[in-house]
Order: structure tokens, then C-alpha cells, then sequence
């Protein structure tokens, strides 16, 4: 796995001066390299160390998603904006179409706001993962997904677009970017899960 995201990340080196595009990345140093989204992805991996099957699955008072939901809301969402990047990768639909203002403004600070974002009413719907060892296994796929897709992404000629219904229309490069501060965004919920764990004597190991 190191091998790959290592040769991928040349690729991006030696290719990037040949992204010509009429997209953000235009004038961006826009980040879809693997390496950046396998700090991020090993970051959650590391931190089911500290939970046990029972942790995961313990919803707060507030009816909000359990630890395990959250984990799965991050799974299925990328993996639905690293399909959006292949469609783009493939063909110059909308390419022309541009996302919005404020979504710019994002990408440009390379973070979605600190504020609570509602989603759409499917979260509710949102799966409990029956153990760790499942939800492990499904981000070791995601991690290779990504990389996949990133590398076909990097070698295309196509520049298709596709709408986010929030953020508008987004090329492959910004999907992929977009998947990355994305799970980036969760952090600050997971610690809100977290400290309402301790609060209710579910502890975690040291350190």
C-alpha cells in the first residue's frame, strides 16, 4: 500500500504542471494526492483502537448517531463522492458549470466551515456497523478505492462536472478533494461523542 500511494504521489508531482482545466484547480494547489487522504483515513482506523463493540454503538440522549453511525455516515458518503469523480473523469459533461461562491471559499481554505452542517433526511437512516472489525474492513476498501480513482483521475483527459446539491457542480479533482475535507469536518463531532461516552462512565483505554 506505501509502494502505491508513494508512486502516486510522483505522479502527482511530475503531472501537476499538466492540469489545464477550467475548474478551481486552475488556480489552486488543489490536494486529491492519496497520501493526503491516507493521513487522514489511518486517523479514524487509529482511533477505533480506543473503542469497544459496545462503544460504537451507544446513541447520545439527543438521539444523535452513535460512534459506529458516524463511522458509517463517513464510509458511505465518500464512497458515494469518489463514484461522482469517476463519472467525471469519464466524459466533459458540465464542465463549464461552476460551484458556488461560498463553496470556492472552502476549497480555498481547504476546510468546510466550523458549524454544524445539516444533512439530507437519509442520514436518519444511517446503519449501526455490528462490530469494529467491519467498519476497519470497509475503510481499508475506501482507502483503495480512493486510490484507485485518484490515479485514473491524475491520467484523464476528460473534465466532467458533477452537482453537489449543496456545493453545485464539481470536477473529479474537486470530488476527491471534497472526500478528504470531508472526513476532516467529523472530527470535532466524534470528540462530541467521545466526551459524552466518558460522561456516562464508558471508558476509554489510556492514552
Amino acid at each position: 500500500m506505501k509502494k502505491i500511494i508513494l508512486l502516486l504521489l510522483q505522479y502527482f508531482k511530475d503531472n501537476k504542471k499538466d492540469m489545464h482545466h477550467e475548474s478551481i484547480s486552475k488556480n489552486l494547489d488543489l490536494r486529491i494526492s492519496p497520501a493526503d487522504f491516507h493521513v487522514t483515513i489511518h486517523f479514524w482506523m487509529s482511533e477505533l483502537d480506543k473503542y469497544s463493540d459496545q462503544h460504537i454503538i451507544v446513541k447520545p440522549d439527543d438521539g444523535g448517531w452513535s460512534l459506529g453511525q458516524l463511522y458509517m455516515h463517513l464510509i458511505e458518503s465518500t464512497s458515494f463522492f469518489i463514484d461522482q469523480a469517476n463519472i467525471c473523469r469519464c466524459n466533459n459533461r458540465n464542465q463549464n458549470k461552476s460551484m458556488t461562491p461560498s463553496a470556492r471559499e472552502m476549497f480555498i481554505h481547504n476546510a468546510l466551515p466550523d458549524i454544524d452542517i445539516e444533512g439530507p433526511p437519509s442520514n436518519a437512516l444511517t446503519t449501526q456497523p455490528s462490530n469494529k472489525e467491519l467498519v476497519i474492513l470497509l475503510l481499508n476498501e475506501l482507502e483503495i478505492k480512493h486510490i484507485k480513482a485518484a490515479e485514473l483521475t491524475l491520467q484523464s483527459l476528460y473534465r466532467g462536472k458533477t452537482k453537489h446539491p449543496g456545493l453545485h457542480y464539481l470536477s473529479a479533482r474537486e470530488w476527491l478533494h471534497f472526500a478528504e475535507m470531508h472526513m476532516r469536518h467529523h472530527v470535532r463531532q466524534k470528540e462530541r461523542l467521545e466526551k459524552y461516552l466518558q460522561s456516562h462512565a464508558y471508558m476509554f483505554p489510556a492514552g
